[in-house]
């Protein structure tokens, strides 16, 4: 079990993307939890639309004032459309989407937010030096994903997303991903969330899929498809895999492989970034992927081959 500091590496990266925001609504009181058949494109456009668009928010309801460090409060609407917005892409990529919230890490987090707001910036260690420092705040930003930008549930897109030079290894990501997580703590301002993803989790998930793969083999919506791609198992050692990527015409797809970071926070994970992956078709786009040489914790090298195809969701 990695130690703290390790785990801690997972959060280091800064996210920093602007807020947009739609309607706000209730969630969906019947979200069914279980994962969806990526295979079934009526099912993966179903669980868009009732549980991404579902999840949009127009107003963050922060009631906080950074000038007088208020941390304020956000109504349970905000927190609970970030909750779906998360369990959301778990159900996505396989897993069940029955991720809860922990009243007790939500209001440290908003502390955290609070602080990143207060000194436009973001740090896993605050000093007390920074303007609206409370302890509450650091053990929040500590065992967070932090982002300055973005808040509710438009954040939890840019840690999926995971753009930036310093986020290669999509740490962010992994920790939303993470198969173990069984609860978080969300605080949010109108311009910056923390995500408590550090800490107690749970059980492998019934059913666990042989990987978590984003974007996801199956139907995938086009406009959730960021440039790095990311594959995960527990304990692999991806130090001797190679990736290939072809198209729907067996056209070889050019990719960059990221450097490796497995220090710790979630599975294990390989990253590369596709050229030209076609994002805007009005038709269904289809890649093939194939990741040989990837070794196992039973000592097996194995190959994994699965497609992506890629469709107009709205």
């Amino acid at each position: 079990m990695p130690n703290f500091r390790t785990l801690l590496a997972g959060c280091i990266a800064v996210i920093m993307l602007q807020t947009a925001c739609t309607k706000t609504e209730d969630v969906n009181p019947d979200n069914d939890s279980t994962a969806v058949d990526g295979s079934n494109k009526a099912a993966i456009l179903k669980l868009y639309n009732d549980e991404y668009v579902g999840s949009i928010l127009t107003d963050i309801g922060w009631t906080g004032d950074a000038g007088a460090c208020s941390a304020g409060s956000t109504p349970s609407t905000t927190q609970n459309k970030v909750l779906q917005r998360i369990n959301f892409y778990r159900q996505l990529v396989g897993l069940p989407g029955n991720i809860v919230l922990n009243d007790t890490k939500s209001q440290k987090c908003l502390e955290a937010a609070l602080m990143s707001r207060a000194n436009n910036s973001l740090s896993h260690s605050p000093p007390t030096s920074w303007s609206c420092y409370t302890a509450d705040g650091r053990e929040a930003a500590g065992k967070s994903n932090l982002s300055l930008g973005s808040a509710g549930s438009r954040a939890i897109d840019s840690y999926i997303r995971d753009a930036g030079s310093g986020n290669y290894f999509v740490g962010h990501r992994r920790w939303i991903l993470y198969p173990k997580l069984a609860e978080v703590g969300t605080g949010d301002t109108d311009r910056s969330n923390a995500l408590w993803v550090i800490g107690n989790f749970g059980s492998v998930p019934d059913n666990m899929p042989e990987y978590v793969a984003y974007p996801p083999k199956g139907y995938m919506p086009q406009d959730l498809v960021y440039p790095r791609w990311s594959f995960s198992i527990p304990a692999a050692d991806f130090n001797n895999a190679t990736i290939t990527m072809t198209d729907g015409s067996g056209n070889a797809v050019n990719l960059q492989q990221e450097q490796l970071n497995n220090g710790g926070f979630g599975d294990r994970t390989i990253v590369w970034v596709p050229d030209n992956i076609d994002t805007q078709a009005t038709e269904d786009v289809t890649y093939n992927v194939k990741i040989s040489g990837v070794k196992l914790n039973t000592g097996e090298t194995k190959e994994y081959t699965y497609t992506v195809t890629l469709f107009k969701a709205q």
